[in-house]
């Protein structure tokens, strides 16, 4: 058996909105219509979650980071702030946030 790649859904997603479909996350269930050109340009964010204690190293349970997760209301989308701080949160972590954050309408890439 294959570990998932994540990677992949984002692919997935991708692809349908890039033809105009709505996709639906495997993992979650939820369904994302594909995206309008968003007329804030994505410019007004809003605070979705301050993540105070995500998890950078799986052996190490003091290691950790903090970082902001804003979205645009329009697309749903959500990135990170600062952006590099979640670049080193584990996969596991990042995964569990996804599915979180899918849970409330929210996107955030993998």
């Amino acid at each position: 058996m294959q570990p998932e790649q994540p990677e992949l859904y984002d692919v997935a997603r991708r692809t349908c909105h890039d033809e105009g479909f709505p996709w639906t996350d495997p993992r979650t269930n939820v369904t994302y219509p594909p995206p309008r050109d968003c007329p804030t340009g994505c410019a007004s964010r809003i605070l979705v979650q301050h993540v105070e204690h995500a998890e950078i190293d799986e052996h190490d349970a003091i290691a950790h980071t903090a970082f902001y997760l804003l979205g645009c209301p329009t697309c749903r989308t959500v990135s990170a702030f600062p952006e590099s701080n979640l670049m080193f949160v584990t996969p596991r972590q990042r995964r569990a946030l996804h599915l979180e954050l899918a849970a409330d309408g929210w996107w955030l890439p993998l």
